[in-house]
């Protein structure tokens, strides 16, 4: 009978220890954070970096002249090039046609946001201190796969970045068709053509 007591007051003990590091997480013991914070959004765009590095090992592009700070990025799976295509925007050139929607998945801000609501929804946490930020971080790694790779999930990410950069495009070529006009009139300059979003390419 000691020895029933003694492991029913263990196992108290271990619950109490674990609701109370459950409690920790809501009695804003760690700094707070924002979710527009340079703190939240610097942690998340290196995440996202390291974890489609990994996951994507055999479409990784080292050349130092692409992706953020010149640190290379995904090419030749679901290219920026091809999706716009299907949306009806043909005339991009070709070169540079293999860098992947998924290298803009760390500044578009309707991904974080559907990442973010995947976590909190699935841990019931919402991410408002340091501490939580730390384990939404560790979830997006233990969870790469489910996120990142072929699946519904990665196929509403990447129809959330492809249409805003879509209609980002549709704005530039307003400014596209002006520059056009304007150069016709200089000797010696033209416009190359069109590159992927976010850039124009002049020549002399």
């Amino acid at each position: 009978m000691g020895n029933l007591n003694k492991n029913i007051n263990r196992i108290k003990s271990l619950m109490l220890l674990e609701n109370d590091n459950q409690l920790s997480l809501f009695t804003g013991n760690s700094k707070p954070i924002n979710l527009n914070s340079d703190e939240f959004i610097v942690r998340f765009k290196e995440k996202i970096y390291f974890i489609l590095k990994d996951l994507y090992k055999s479409n990784w592009d080292s050349d130092r002249s692409r992706g953020p700070g010149g640190r290379g990025g995904v090419v030749s799976i679901h290219t920026v090039y091809n999706l716009l295509q299907k949306k009806g925007l043909t005339d991009y050139d070709s070169e540079g046609g293999d860098w992947s929607i998924l290298n803009y998945f760390d500044t578009n801000p309707q991904v974080r946001k559907t990442i973010i609501g995947l976590y909190e929804k699935e841990t019931g946490n919402v991410i408002d201190n340091i501490e939580i930020m730390e384990d939404f971080i560790k979830w997006m790694s233990k969870n790469r796969n489910k996120i990142f790779k072929d699946g519904p999930i990665l196929n509403g990410l990447i129809e959330k970045n492809i249409e805003s950069l879509y209609q980002g495009e549709l704005n530039e070529r307003k400014a596209y068709n002006y520059l056009t006009n304007a150069l016709k009139k200089l000797i010696g300059w033209k416009l190359k053509g069109r590159s992927v979003p976010g850039s124009f390419c002049l020549t002399m």
